[in-house]
C-alpha cells in the first residue's frame, strides 16, 4: 500500500529553506525591529493577509530570528483554541503566566504569579471553575485581592517587566477566525488590559475581514478602529506569480512523481500552457495549489492508465479553483463532447445544432456569473470540438480516434470516469485493454486459441471491436498486422449476427481489420500475409469473409486479379481439406457456399459439376439447398417493434445467379430434377423481388428462367 507522504497538509513551513515566496528578508526586517525596539511602552505590530496567503510562516521566520536573542521571551497565544471573552481571557494570562515563570525564574517576586492576580483582579477566573485547576486558582487568588486596586496589579506587573530588562514578544495568529466579540475581546485586552511595558505584540489577521467584523460594532467603523490599536501595520508581501507557478508545479511533480506518471512533452506543455493561462491567474495563494495537489494525490491512482493525466490534472484544478464550472462540466457533458459537424451533408441542421449549443453555454456561463469571453478558451482547451460551434473550425475523424486513443475528456467516451473516479461497470478497463494488446502484438497465440480467449473471457467483444477500430489508424502496419494474426483465430468470439444492419457488428468491423492489416503492408508482404490470415482464420466464414473483401473490386482492396485467384486457390484448399462437400453443404452459410463452388468450378470444373450431382442424387434435400445457395437472401426487422428478431428469407431468383449455376451443375439435369421434386412451376409470376418465397416459388422463377433461355437456343 502507497503512504500517504505526498499529501500536502498545509501546515506552515518554519524554516529558511522552505521559503518558496521570498518572504524570509520580510521576517528579518521585523524581527530587527522588534529587536532594536528600545521604548518601554507597549507596542503593535499588525501583520496583514488574506486567508491562505503564508502570515503563519512569516510569523515562524520571526521567531526563528529572534530565537538566540536572550532578551527577547516570546509568546504564542492562539485565541481560536478558546471561545468567550471570560475564557479568552482568563486563558491569555495563563499563557502569559507560564511563559514568563519559566523565563523569569531568579526574579524574587515572580511575574507569573502577579499575572494571575492580574487576572483575578480582573474578575475572569471565577467564570471558569470547571477548568482544569480553575477552583484552585480562584480561591488562591481570592486571598491575594484584599486591599488592591486593578491598576496597582498592572502598575507592579510593568514595572517588574521593565526591570527585568526582558521584552516581552506576545505573537497572536489568527484572529480572523473569531467571532466579531472574540475579535473585540482581543483587541480591548491587548490596547487595555494588558499593555504592559516591554510588551510587543504581533499581529496576524485578515485586515478586511476582521474590519468588516467590527463594523457593527463601533460607529467609527472598524478600521478606524483598527488604526487606534495597531501601530505598525504591515501586508504581508504577495507572492509573486512566478512564484506560485513554481511551488504549485513543484507540489503537483510531487504528486505525479509519487505514482510514477509518464506524460509526453507535449502534454506538459498542453497542461502548462493551460496552467498559465487558465488556472495561476486563480491561485491567489499556495494554499490553493495545495489542494489542488491533494485532489490530484486522491485522482491519479484511481485513474492512472484510464483517463488522459493532463485532462484529470486540468480537471481536478478546475475543481478546485473555478467549482461551478467543475459542476456544469459535470452536468452538461453530452452538449460539450457531441460532433456538431452536418451528417450526410445536412447543413441546415448542424447550424441549427450549433446555434442551440451556442445559447445553452452562454446562458449557463452568465448564470454562473462567469464571463463569456474568458471562460470560453478554458472549455475549448478541454472541448476542441466547442471551436465549431463558436467559429469555423472543424475536426476530421482522425482527430476524433487521436482523442478516443488517448483517452481524452472530450472524446465522451471516457468522461464519465472522470467524474466517478471508476471505470463503470460494463466498460473495459484501459489498464487491461492496453495490457492485452501488447500481448496480442507480442505473441503468436496460434496453437494456443484457448488461453487467448482465456485472455477475453470478461470482455465484451462489441467494446473490443470498437475500440479496435478507434485506435487503428494510430497503429504502425506491423503492430496492426500481429494483432490481426491473433484476431483471425477469434471468428467465434466476434459473433456473426444476422441482421440488417450485421455489416456494422463486431465479426464484420474485425474482418474490416484484418484486411486494413494486409493492405497497410507493403507489396511483397502483402500477398503472404493475405494468405497467412486467411489459412488460419477461424472458423471458415471468418476466412471467406477476409477473402471476399480483399476482391479487387472491393474498395482499397490492393489486389490484382492475379494475385486474389492465388488467394481463392489457397481458400478453397484450406475449406476442402479434410472436409466433402456435404459437410460443407453443412457448415456454410448459403452465400459462403456459392463462393466455394465458384472457386471450385474455376480450378476445376467438371469435377465440381460431378460432385455436385453426387450430393444431389445421393440425397434429394441437397436440391434445395443448392438452390438456395444461388439465390437472393432478404434480412428484415418489423420497425418499431419491441424485441423483435431479424428474419432471413429467400426473395429472388435472377439471370446473374442462373449463370453462376451453370458453372457447378449440368443445368439441364438440374431442371429435370426440379420437375421431379416439385413439378411445373414456371408459372409463377414473381412481383417485387423483396417478398418472401416459398421452396415452390423459388424452383418456379428457377424454371421461368430456365425455359426462357432455352427458348432462346
Amino acid at each position: 500500500m502507497r503512504n500517504n507522504n505526498h499529501i500536502h497538509s498545509d501546515k506552515s513551513v518554519s524554516q529558511k529553506t522552505e521559503d518558496a515566496f521570498q518572504r524570509y528578508s520580510f521576517a528579518e526586517r521585523i524581527s530587527n525591529l522588534i529587536s532594536s525596539y528600545q521604548k518601554e511602552d507597549s507596542f503593535v505590530i499588525g501583520m496583514y493577509g488574506k486567508w491562505g496567503e503564508g502570515k503563519s510562516s512569516v510569523l515562524n521566520f520571526i521567531q526563528i530570528e529572534l530565537a538566540d536573542k536572550d532578551d527577547i521571551i516570546v509568546v504564542n497565544f492562539n485565541p481560536w483554541l478558546f471561545s468567550g471573552e471570560a475564557q479568552l481571557l482568563l486563558s491569555f494570562f495563563q499563557v502569559l503566566a507560564a511563559s514568563l515563570d519559566k523565563k523569569l525564574k531568579s526574579k524574587k517576586e515572580q511575574l507569573g504569579e502577579m499575572l494571575r492576580d492580574y487576572a483575578g483582579a480582573l474578575g475572569v477566573v471565577g467564570t471558569f471553575v470547571g477548568l482544569p485547576n480553575g477552583k484552585d486558582i480562584f480561591e488562591a487568588v481570592g486571598k491575594k485581592l484584599t486591599g488592591k486596586s486593578v491598576d496597582d496589579y498592572k502598575s507592579t506587573i510593568s514595572k517588574a517587566l521593565a526591570d527585568s530588562g526582558k521584552k516581552v514578544l506576545v505573537v497572536i495568529d489568527d484572529i480572523d477566525r473569531l467571532s466579531i466579540d472574540e475579535v473585540q475581546t482581543i483587541f480591548k485586552l491587548i490596547k487595555i488590559a494588558a499593555d504592559f511595558k516591554n510588551t510587543i505584540y504581533l499581529l496576524s489577521f485578515d485586515d478586511e475581514l476582521v474590519a468588516s467584523s467590527l463594523d457593527p460594532k463601533y460607529a467609527m467603523g472598524g478600521r478606524d478602529y483598527l488604526e487606534k490599536i495597531v501601530q505598525l501595520p504591515l501586508k504581508l508581501p504577495k507572492a509573486q506569480q512566478f512564484a506560485i507557478k513554481r511551488y504549485t508545479l513543484k507540489v503537483l511533480n510531487d504528486v505525479v512523481s509519487a505514482y510514477d506518471v509518464k506524460l509526453e512533452e507535449d502534454e506538459v506543455h498542453r497542461f502548462v500552457e493551460f496552467l498559465d493561462k487558465m488556472l495561476l491567474p486563480s491561485i491567489q495563494n499556495p494554499r490553493v495549489a495545495t489542494r489542488f495537489a491533494n485532489s490530484i494525490y486522491f485522482a491519479v491512482p484511481l485513474l492512472k492508465g484510464e483517463v488522459n493525466m493532463v485532462d484529470l490534472l486540468i480537471l481536478e484544478g478546475i475543481k478546485v479553483i473555478h467549482p461551478s464550472l467543475y459542476d456544469f462540466i459535470r452536468s452538461n457533458h453530452s452538449l460539450l463532447t457531441q460532433s456538431y459537424e452536418s451528417g450526410f451533408g445536412d447543413y441546415r441542421e448542424s447550424q441549427s445544432k450549433k446555434e442551440a449549443a451556442k445559447g445553452k453555454i452562454t446562458a449557463h456561463l452568465k448564470a454562473m456569473n462567469y464571463s463569456v469571453e474568458e471562460t470560453l478558451p478554458m472549455l475549448q482547451k478541454l472541448f476542441p470540438q466547442l471551436k465549431s460551434v463558436f467559429g469555423n473550425i472543424s475536426y476530421p475523424e482522425r482527430k476524433w480516434q487521436d482523442w478516443y486513443k488517448n483517452k481524452r475528456l472530450c472524446s465522451g467516451r471516457y468522461i464519465n470516469r472522470y467524474f466517478t473516479y471508476t471505470v463503470i461497470e460494463g466498460e473495459i478497463s484501459d489498464v487491461y485493454f492496453d495490457e492485452l494488446l501488447e500481448k496480442l502484438a507480442k505473441e503468436d497465440y496460434i496453437g494456443k486459441e484457448e488461453e487467448l480467449y482465456q485472455l477475453l473471457q470478461d470482455l465484451e467483444a462489441d467494446e473490443v471491436a470498437i475500440r479496435l477500430l478507434f485506435l487503428e489508424d494510430t497503429f504502425d502496419n506491423n503492430y496492426r498486422y500481429n494483432l490481426a494474426k491473433n484476431i483471425a483465430l477469434l471468428g467465434e468470439y466476434f459473433p456473426d449476427v444476422k441482421d440488417v444492419f450485421s455489416f456494422t457488428g463486431p465479426f464484420n468491423q474485425m474482418v474490416g481489420f484484418m484486411k486494413k492489416a494486409v493492405t497497410g503492408l507493403s507489396a511483397p508482404k502483402r500477398l503472404a500475409a493475405a494468405s497467412s490470415l486467411i489459412l488460419r482464420a477461424e472458423p471458415l466464414n471468418f476466412a471467406i469473409a477476409l477473402w471476399y473483401k480483399l476482391d479487387p473490386r472491393e474498395k482499397e482492396s490492393q489486389f490484382s486479379d492475379t494475385e486474389y485467384q492465388l488467394l481463392s486457390t489457397e481458400l478453397y484448399k484450406r475449406c476442402r481439406l479434410g472436409k466433402n462437400l456435404e459437410e460443407l453443404l453443412t457448415d456454410l452459410e448459403d452465400s459462403d457456399l456459392r463462393f466455394i463452388l465458384n472457386i471450385g468450378a474455376g480450378l476445376d470444373s467438371t469435377q465440381t459439376k460431378g460432385e455436385v450431382k453426387g450430393l444431389i442424387d445421393g440425397d434429394n434435400q441437397n436440391f434445395i439447398k443448392i438452390l438456395h445457395a444461388y439465390s437472393q437472401t432478404t434480412i428484415s426487422k418489423s420497425l418499431g417493434a419491441k424485441n423483435s428478431k431479424s428474419k432471413e428469407f429467400k426473395s429472388a431468383f435472377n439471370e446473374s445467379y442462373y449463370e453462376e449455376l451453370q458453372d457447378i451443375v449440368d443445368i439441364d439435369s438440374f431442371y429435370k430434377k426440379s420437375l421431379q421434386l416439385y413439378g411445373d412451376q414456371s408459372s409463377f409470376e414473381p412481383k417485387s423481388g423483396r417478398e418472401e418465397l416459398t421452396d415452390e416459388q423459388l424452383v418456379g422463377w428457377f424454371q421461368k428462367i430456365h425455359l426462357e433461355k432455352s427458348s432462346l437456343h
